[in-house]
């Protein structure tokens, strides 16, 4: 009877329990993240009865969650790739809404500059229409200026909304560890609140709203989470990391997650799914290549527009000015900055500026500011001691700094953002072009011409000077190169000035330093063969395609009198040369008679007449050797009707550059007003090396120029010694010949540094004396009193100079051009044996009171090498003071496998593109298939090449386009269109940028920024046809979750009614029970 009650008891409490747990679910029905509940039974022990067994009931063992967790994985993943989704939806709709709002719409703008330019170009002068062009740049400016100020609002939007996502995030991870710990108190799971399980499962379900997690559940469940995969661990028991947001900087900032969990830090990298993905998504897929998409735009636009309007000439007759300018901004680091210190930064308007750092730091020592240059110097504080200017941008610091303080600074040029009008006169909008074009009135052909101004693309060949020697033209700071034909050693850029270029150590010296145009114009060196010219010439080394040798300017190039035909003068035959009467008034019969008079007297005047018998002009030459000499023509034209005067040699440009040892005097003004000589006009050479005759001049006649006068040859006998006194018979033969007024000296002066001694040797002889044996010398002074004390037999003396060295010398003023003989091997003066010879002076002479100014020019003439230089112990120099306009081509040639050691100093300085502005240029086409190149002023020829009917003709930076046939003979003039200020071509350049195309997509403006709108437009489409999709993903997941953990209210009712009839039930029996045992009792 007792089981009976027993098992109608535990069956009455196991109905409540159920009621109770039903009722439960149905309170929770709308409750967030509860999932349902059931009872669990279990079966009580049975009871053995005799043979058998009976049960005895069941007992309530525990309450189960409709738990599936490969269901709530399911939830997450789905909610959190539908919840990245949601930021790059919503943010890049907003910004295609901006971006193509008419109001805000680039592509307005950029029509009305372009129609306005177009507008002008029908009345280059009307002010109104110049003020419409100026109005339409400033509303472009601003139109970019609100555009790019959106795309900083969306930065910023973007960006805090990350930093709020991540701490929102971190709060979470935090909450998550918590019940982890509360968790860890049980250790049976089906023994844990149910209501704290859900709240875990609710706070992993938040989590993966922010970022897709990895989740794995422990027995007794507590949670470990990685952020992407287990091995980027963000909670783990109790321990919860922290997500930080840290940003590299840029426009917009690299933003970068990075987790620390147990003091490791891990970057995050990309996220994938939750809130954090979209917001990073949308700035690097959508906001971060706009910004610069929008960027480039602007800069495009900038730099071309600027770009074309320099190639214009205002109404004044300028160079156009930069139309648009960009206001730099600075971004000032005091990381490394202990006292309280302040910078302000200024810079020019140079959007070239973008990029820029500069490191300052504070030097205590001497209480002053400095920084590093783009060339790796130091700067210092100028004046003040906290203002400093490095590469054009200037700092001013206040405040009190302490040692070692550091402040980094980072230029960066928003063009978008700061670009504006920079130009504000309308007079100086450059209308008109800078260059014009005329065709020649006589031109046969039917070509037209049209010039205008590109910019040039530099070969990457060969190097440039800078880049292979130092800037130091002293012969310590030489650099060994190797000779060759084949290869450029380098080239020097326009825009360098200063320039000298130095064959260094003449003692050895058996190379040559060949320099050339880039249209193969050889200036200096020695000529080529036709061999020679064929390896050289090549576009590998750096000339222009179809370059043609030319040796007409070489050196101090070659005397020409050059007279057509026609020119010659029927009517008066008279001709002198030189002095010498060639023919007298009387007309000449013929050509060919002229020639004969002038060859006749070629004796006396050294000059020689042909005809050329390719054009049939009348030549007049010197003989060899005097190939530089100038022709001296009468005052009056006679028979020659175009030249009179001094006929000087044809230098290229008629520039002044020479090649040799040149020295100008200097005097200098004194208080008094009057002056005096300050230096006098000298050259001095080296020890002249040691020569042996071999039937050959050693020195052809004229190659070697002095003051401009072609020199004799210098010859020896056939295995005869060249001494310096053959030298300076056979210089001061030229001198008196020539009536120079130059005086020639010898001087043999060795310098010995302490360093130059021997601390093994002591041996030293001089002309023959022994002066010191065996044992080292020490010092200089030990040296000094040897020499000295054996200066009677010597002949030699030794005195200390101021620069610590000590010099030996000869004695007597007529024993100045001995040699000084040392042993046969070095000894005690290491590297110093043998003859030593005395050096070549060249000094001007004047009278008393004479300050008129004198040079000594010791120069190549047009067939010498510096190898004659070598020979008088000069070193071989290339002078060129004025800034390059054009690119020069250096070889350094020799002998097969040898050596030179060049020097070098120079001024660098950027190229003047408009320099040709300043020459007038004839296009000459020769045949129909070739044309050259003649600048009018000088009579130089710059290029010859070959012409393809139809292509460009391109000449440093200008282009000239011709459209239809040239003949033979057609010319065309390039000028600077100095009369042509109130033209239009440029602006019809400048309307042309608007279907200008740029970048690796050749897109116009326009197009470029159409293009940056569907782009934004595409990804928000894929970013809503994504979410839509995943939307019923994340549907179907809810709803298979609801299935087994939602609370269905009918299933809960039928429920409700059958555990309440076991509730019934159950009472019925104990009730049963009772009834039994009460008729028991009665019984």
């Amino acid at each position: 009877m007792s089981d009976l009650l027993s098992i109608g008891s535990s069956a009455i409490k196991n109905s409540q329990l159920a009621l109770t747990v039903v009722s439960n679910n149905i309170a929770n029905v709308n409750t967030e993240g509860y999932v349902k509940q059931s009872l669990i039974y279990e079966e009580n022990a049975s009871s053995a009865l005799g043979r058998f067994s009976i049960g005895t009931g069941a007992v309530a063992d525990g309450i189960r969650r409709a738990y599936d967790g490969l269901v709530e994985n399911s939830v997450r993943t789905s909610e959190s790739d539908l919840a990245a989704q949601q930021p790059i939806v919503d943010m890049t709709n907003r910004l295609v809404d901006v971006f193509g709002d008419q109001q805000a719409s680039l592509i307005p703008a950029l029509g009305g500059l372009f129609d306005s330019f177009r507008d002008l170009s029908l009345d280059a002068s009307s002010e109104v229409r110049r003020d419409q062009v100026l109005g339409n740049a400033q509303s472009l400016a601003a139109r970019f200026n609100d555009l790019s100020a959106q795309l900083d609002a969306f930065d910023l939007e973007s960006n805090e909304a990350i930093e709020a996502k991540v701490g929102e995030l971190n709060v979470l991870l935090e909450r998550l560890g918590q019940i982890n710990g509360k968790l860890q108190k049980i250790k049976d799971l089906s023994k844990q609140p149910a209501d704290l399980l859900d709240l875990r499962d609710q706070v992993l379900r938040d989590i993966s709203g922010f970022a897709k997690i990895a989740v794995v559940e422990n027995a007794n469940g507590t949670v470990k989470v990685g952020i992407g995969n287990l091995d980027k661990t963000a909670v783990e028991n109790t321990r919860f990391g922290q997500v930080s947001m840290q940003s590299t900087g840029g426009r917009p900032a690299s933003l970068q997650l990075v987790l620390n969990f147990a003091e490791l830090d891990q970057d995050l990298g990309q996220i994938d799914g939750g809130e954090l993905s979209g917001l990073m998504n949308f700035r690097d897929r959508v906001l971060s290549p706009t910004i610069a998409g929008f960027e480039a735009l602007a800069a495009n636009l900038v730099n071309e527009v600027n770009t074309t309007h320099a190639q214009g000439m205002d109404l004044a007759g300028n160079v156009g000015q930069q139309i648009f300018a960009v206001r730099p901004q600075a971004d000032v680091f005091y990381g490394a900055a202990e006292g309280r210190i302040l910078a302000e930064v200024t810079a020019a308007d140079d959007p070239s500026i973008d990029g820029r750092t500069l490191q300052l730091q504070f030097d205590d020592g001497r209480d002053q500011w400095f920084g590093i240059d783009a060339d790796g110097q130091r700067v210092a504080a100028q004046g003040s001691a906290t203002t400093l200017t490095i590469d054009g941008i200037q700092v001013q610091i206040s405040g009190s700094a302490q040692a070692g303080d550091q402040i980094q600074i980072g230029m960066r040029a928003n063009v978008a953002d700061s670009m504006y009008v920079a130009l504000t006169d309308v007079k100086k909008l450059a209308a008109a072009q800078l260059f014009n074009v005329i065709a020649a009135a006589n031109n046969v052909g039917n070509a037209q011409a049209q010039v205008s101004l590109v910019s040039q693309t530099i070969p990457s060949v060969p190097r440039a000077l800078a880049a292979v020697l130092a800037n130091n033209a002293h012969s310590s700071a030489a650099t060994t190169v190797q000779t060759s034909l084949t290869q450029a050693l380098m080239h020097v850029p326009a825009g360098t000035s200063d320039l000298n270029l130095v064959l260094a150590d003449p003692a050895t010296n058996t190379a040559e330093l060949q320099v050339f145009t880039r249209d193969g114009r050889h200036l200096f060196g020695q000529a080529l063969t036709t061999a020679e010219q064929q390896i050289a010439i090549s576009t590998a080394n750096g000339f222009t395609s179809g370059a043609a040798y030319s040796q007409a300017y070489l050196n101090d190039g070659i005397t020409e009198v050059r007279v057509a035909a026609s020119d010659l003068s029927t009517t008066d035959g008279s001709l002198t040369i030189n002095g010498v009467v060639i023919s007298a008034a009387n007309p000449v019969p013929s050509q060919e008679d002229l020639v004969a008079l002038v060859n006749a007297q070629t004796e006396q005047t050294n000059v020689r007449a042909a005809i050329d018998a390719e054009d049939g002009a009348f030549v007049l030459t010197n003989i060899v050797g005097k190939e530089g000499d100038a022709i001296v023509l009468a005052a009056q034209p006679g028979v020659l009707t175009t030249h009179s005067g001094t006929v000087v040699p044809d230098r290229y440009l008629d520039k002044t550059w020479q090649a040799g040892q040149i020295s100008r005097s200097a005097t200098e003004l004194l208080a008094d007003g009057s002056q005096q000589l300050r230096a006098e006009a000298r050259i001095e050479g080296d020890a002249i090396p040691a020569a042996v005759g071999n039937g050959a001049p050693i020195i052809a006649a004229g190659a070697l120029n002095l003051n401009g006068k072609a020199l004799s040859e210098l010859a020896l006998g056939v295995g005869q010694q060249l001494t310096s006194n053959d030298i300076v018979t056979w210089l001061q033969q030229n001198i008196d010949d020539q009536q120079l007024p130059l005086a020639i000296s010898l001087r043999n002066e060795i310098r010995i540094a302490a360093d130059d001694l021997s601390r093994v040797n002591g041996n030293l002889t001089i002309n023959d004396v022994i002066v010191n044996q065996l044992e080292p010398i020490e010092s200089l002074d030990q040296l000094a009193r040897l020499v000295n004390d054996t200066n009677a037999l010597t002949g030699v003396e030794a005195y200390q100079d101021f620069d610590g060295s000590l010099v030996l010398r000869n004695t007597g003023a007529d024993r100045q051009g001995d040699p000084i003989v040392f042993g046969a091997e070095p000894g005690a003066i290491a590297n110093l044996s043998g003859a030593v010879n005395p050096r070549l002076i060249l000094e001007a002479q004047r009278g008393a009171g004479d300050l008129e100014d004198k040079e000594v020019a010791l120069t190549l003439g047009a067939t010498g090498s510096f190898k004659d230089l070598s020979v008088l112990g000069m070193r071989g120099e290339i002078a060129i003071d004025e800034a390059l306009t054009e690119d020069l081509i250096v070889f350094s040639t020799g002998a097969l496998d040898s050596t030179a050691q060049v020097a070098a100093s120079f001024l660098t300085g950027a190229a003047d593109p408009l320099s040709l502005r300043e020459r007038t240029l004839d296009i000459e086409f020769t045949t129909v298939d070739s044309y050259s190149i003649v600048d009018r002023e000088s009579g130089t020829l710059l290029a010859e090449r070959a012409y393809t009917q139809g292509s460009m003709i391109s000449y440093q930076g200008l282009q000239l386009e011709l459209s239809g046939v040239a003949a033979a003979g057609d010319r065309f003039e390039i000028n600077n269109n100095a009369g042509g200020v109130g033209s239009s071509e440029n602006l019809a350049r400048l309307a042309q940028i608007e279907t200008m195309t740029f970048g690796a997509e050749e897109q116009t403006i326009q197009q470029g920024y159409l293009t940056l709108l569907n782009r934004a437009g595409t990804l928000s489409s894929q970013a809503q046809v994504a979410q839509q999709a995943l939307e019923i993903v994340r549907d179907q997941a809810v709803s298979a979750r609801e299935s087994i953990a939602g609370v269905n209210l009918d299933a809960e009712a039928a429920s409700l009614i059958k555990f309440q009839q076991a509730y019934q039930a159950s009472a019925r029996l104990i009730q049963t029970a009772n009834q039994l045992f009460d008729t028991i009792v009665r019984l």
